[in-house]
């Protein structure tokens, strides 16, 4: 319905994970995901990140990402990648 109204449809996948659903699958045009909670465990990581399907809506993504400065810090940057090894199944 949202898509025939033009609007862009967004879904926060955070609880479900990727492993069990795929909202892009589904229709979404956007989704968003805590990595605080689902890589971090509430611990020692801050992040999240935006999954999209489109490449113009992603350019614009980024774009607003590079100009306001939204991106992860160096130390939650070091920090993801072995949260992950250990959280993913």
């Amino acid at each position: 319905m949202a898509h025939r109204h033009h609007a862009i449809v967004i879904c926060d996948n955070t609880f479900m994970t990727s492993y069990l659903q795929q909202p892009l699958e589904l229709g979404a045009d956007v989704v968003a995901y805590s990595a605080t909670k689902y890589f971090g465990g509430h611990a020692d990581l801050c992040a999240g990140f935006v999954v999209l399907n489109d490449q113009t809506l992603a350019e614009e993504f980024y774009f607003y990402q590079n100009t306001l400065g939204a991106t992860i810090s160096q130390s939650n940057y070091y920090i993801a990648p072995t949260k992950a090894g250990s959280s993913i199944p």
